[in-house]
């Protein structure tokens, strides 16, 4: 934890020297009202992380009233593509680019900088009647190569209708994080999984099919003071996940994704593309330093910039 804070500080630096260079270079090919407070940005998001950076984008903008950000929500291989057209100055991904990838954005004269902001879960949720009680990794792998089709495979008391698992987007950071950790190289989604066009619809599909596996980011039910998280927990159940046979099952809570018990856990980046110190970069801080990593705890998951006590409760 020490090297959160560590981190934190850094960034501190770091923006305060952008400011003031944003303030005296007189090279900058920007307009002069592109400042790390102020103009207008777009930037992009994977569809998972759309409940935080809402909230980032709304307290900055009260903060900085001149600063105007643009998101834009899709799935993460689009949001790849227009970093590397150079139509947006960063993305929240949960991967860094490849090196192919880099040697794009390099060519335009531009390193990439990546700045770890969290510290995520991937979440799988089910109808509130069904009767799997829990998953191990093992048996996800089984799921995702087809060798496992029913529920009555999986639990003496589930049925035998076909077992079908539903994502987001088939190119969204959460199939890919599923394809990547849990499939053969090379090897492609089974029949019985398909994709709808967000995270909230995957939890619309799964409260509307008990025979169904939805697979969205943890942040969309973890925020138990936001009215959309809470209408959602009331519609479906999140499974506890073990990372093998006699292993303990975890939910995706804040404290088992700190301490690494959780399986399925990722990093989530800014990929920032900038060049200088524009409105990109002073949001990018923002979202690193204090305020916007007390809004990433809020949100259920894990800052990866500032330190985080964990408090165990005896009763």
């Amino acid at each position: 934890m020490n090297r959160g804070s560590v981190t934190f500080w850094c960034l501190t630096v770091v923006l305060a020297v952008l400011l003031i260079h944003s303030c005296s270079s007189g090279t900058t090919k920007r307009n002069n009202s592109d400042t790390p407070t102020s103009g207008s940005v777009r930037v992009g998001a994977d569809d998972s992380y759309r409940l935080i950076m809402d909230a980032e984008e709304m307290t900055f903008e009260q903060l900085y009233v001149d600063a105007d950000v643009h998101f834009t929500y899709t799935h993460e291989d689009s949001l790849v593509g227009l970093l590397l057209k150079d139509s947006i100055r960063f993305a929240i991904l949960s991967r860094k680019l490849t090196a192919q990838e880099e040697q794009v954005v390099k060519q335009r004269k531009v390193d990439p900088t990546y700045i770890k902001i969290a510290y995520d879960g991937v979440a799988l949720i089910v109808h509130p009647d069904n009767k799997l009680r829990g998953l191990s990794v093992p048996q996800i792998r089984q799921i995702l190569s087809g060798e496992l089709q029913t529920f009555a495979q999986l639990d003496s008391m589930g049925n035998r209708d076909s077992l079908r698992m539903v994502f987001d987007h088939a190119l969204s950071c959460n199939a890919r994080y599923m394809k990547d950790s849990l499939m053969k190289a090379g090897a492609e989604f089974p029949g019985n999984c398909f994709a709808v066009k967000s995270n909230e619809e995957v939890i619309n599909y799964v409260a509307a099919h008990p025979n169904t596996i939805g697979v969205i980011g943890v942040n969309w039910l973890s925020d138990r003071d936001d009215s959309l998280s809470n209408s959602f927990l009331k519609k479906v159940r999140v499974l506890p996940i073990s990372a093998g046979p006699f292993k303990e099952y975890f939910e995706p809570y804040q404290a088992y994704l700190a301490q690494g018990q959780y399986p399925l856990i990722r990093d989530v980046y800014i990929v920032k593309v900038e060049v200088g110190a524009g409105l990109g970069t002073g949001f990018a801080a923002f979202i690193a330093g204090e305020k916007g990593q007390r809004i990433i705890l809020k949100s259920g998951l894990v800052p990866a910039t500032m330190p985080l006590r964990i408090v165990e409760v005896k009763q």
